[in-house]
């Protein structure tokens, strides 16, 4: 027994070995997605297939293959020659809800919150910025979190998190209308995003309003000159916009963000809502 054991291990051990040779050889990384909804149709799996695809292709992916199965309601991508493989597993799992929100600044915030002092004292520190209510490191956020709605302040604002991918230090913004969680914008109301090469290989994104919401998007810039918009995708900021009124329709996104950010937020925009949650299975 013990023999059919060992030989047992044995195989699967070189198998284990001879696959990840030859994915080493093939410079091939294989990505498997399951959906959480048991349920999912074959129209919606595809339709996410599709969206998952596009995404890849306008994030500047050029070599990647993307099958279903429906049976198992999977989505299989294979990637070649790709070093960012955490990014695309966020990129093609990431539900894509991209709204704007105007954003209460930090003494705004002290001024209409009793005992703020004690608010405070919960974070590392302070913002450079009085944009941001303060900051703390990514292990503490639940903690926050957590004090946050015990005393209530979720009922005034709605709170999101941004969290810098060089240092992981997370600065929280307080954002308008907690009761609805309304935001002032939304992707439907863009019509396409472009990623633009400037000289001295300085790259910014433009957003381009639909006709119909570009008007609303100069209100909204000018009733919030001296506070930024935050963008949000899934409940998270992205990056605050420019405090500059636009009256083109249209608005650009620069500040710390890289030009892989950039392409990111492209990539999202540009191609729509995964009508699905789907998790990394392998």
């Amino acid at each position: 027994m013990k023999t059919i054991l060992y030989i047992i291990i044995a195989l699967f051990i070189s198998g284990a070995f001879i696959s990840a040779f030859v994915n080493k050889q093939n410079n091939k990384t294989t990505i498997v997605l399951k959906s959480e909804n048991q349920n999912i149709d074959s129209i919606s799996l595809k339709s996410s297939a599709h969206i998952i695809s596009n995404r890849l292709s306008d994030f500047g992916c050029d070599s990647f293959i993307v099958d279903i199965n429906e049976k198992w309601n999977v989505i299989k991508v294979t990637l070649k020659n790709n070093s960012n493989i955490s990014t695309i597993k966020r990129l093609i799992t990431q539900k894509g809800d991209v709204g704007f929100y105007e954003t209460i600044n930090r003494r705004k915030f002290i001024s209409s919150v009793y005992d703020s002092r004690y608010i405070l004292s919960i974070f590392n520190g302070l913002a450079k910025t009085n944009d941001v209510i303060g900051c703390t490191s990514k292990w503490k956020v639940r903690r926050v979190n957590k004090f946050l709605t015990k005393f209530g302040l979720d009922k005034y604002y709605k709170f999101a998190w941004f969290i810098n991918s060089e240092n992981s230090v997370c600065s929280l913004y307080a954002l308008n209308d907690a009761e609805h969680g309304n935001g002032v914008m939304y992707a439907s109301d863009i019509e396409d995003v472009l990623v633009q090469t400037m000289n001295k290989g300085m790259s910014t994104i433009h957003i381009n309003f639909k006709k119909e919401a570009s008007k609303k998007w100069e209100n909204v810039t000018w009733h919030n000159f001296n506070n930024p918009i935050a963008v949000l995708i899934d409940g998270q900021v992205f990056t605050p916009v420019t405090k500059t009124v636009y009256k083109a329709g249209n608005c650009k996104l620069t500040g710390e963000l890289s030009e892989k950010d950039m392409m990111y937020f492209m990539a999202i925009t540009n191609n729509g809502m995964l009508s699905n949650s789907f998790k990394v299975i392998w």
